[in-house]
């Protein structure tokens, strides 16, 4: 007889190693017949790209996604949280936000075609993770925008009274439910 649900421990940056196991751990999850995912997250963020192939992939699932905020989550990590059809946090958790940016290599010779590739792949970046993260929260675009422009940690309670998260408490790990790390 299956769990009713499995719990994945997800605590890593964005990359697409790491989206990848995750990606991986889900579908073997769905294909097993399990009915609810509780992804226990942590991450400092990373590609934006990477973060929204687990995000989409996460939409997509038959199942019940629940996410679970165990640390902080950073970033694009803050898309991934909001696939979860359920929301939670733990009361010390934190979720920051700010806007991308572009690492050059030491000594790179730019050319204006390339900084504009570069000015618009940002701008896009941006854009998609502002879209997302206000269509699946209470916080307005004006808001992200800000938040993108300065940055800005937030609080769980701040998390709970913009419907980042349905509810603040602790991680709550049903007794014989499998535990697996992505």
């Amino acid at each position: 007889m299956n769990p009713e649900i499995v719990y994945l421990s997800f605590v890593h940056p964005i990359n697409w190693d790491t989206v990848n196991q995750l990606i991986k751990l889900s579908n073997d999850v769905v294909n097993r017949g399990i009915k609810k995912i509780c992804l226990l997250m942590g991450s400092p963020g990373g590609l934006v790209d990477a973060g929204f192939a687990v995000y989409n992939h996460l939409l997509g699932l038959p199942i019940e996604v629940i996410t679970h905020n165990i640390s902080s989550i950073d970033s694009v990590a803050n898309v991934i949280f909001l696939a979860g059809n359920k929301r939670l946090a733990c009361e010390n958790s934190t979720f920051l936000f700010h806007g991308t940016h572009w690492a050059f290599p030491a000594g790179a010779e730019v050319r204006r075609p390339q900084i504009m590739e570069i000015v618009t792949s940002i701008q896009a970046a941006e854009n998609k993770m502002r879209d997302a993260i206000v269509s699946r929260s209470g916080l307005t675009i004006e808001e992200v925008d800000a938040f993108f422009t300065e940055g800005a940690m937030k609080d769980a309670a701040f998390a709970l009274s913009k419907r980042i998260i349905d509810e603040i408490g602790p991680v709550n790990i049903q007794q014989g439910a499998p535990i697996l790390h992505a």
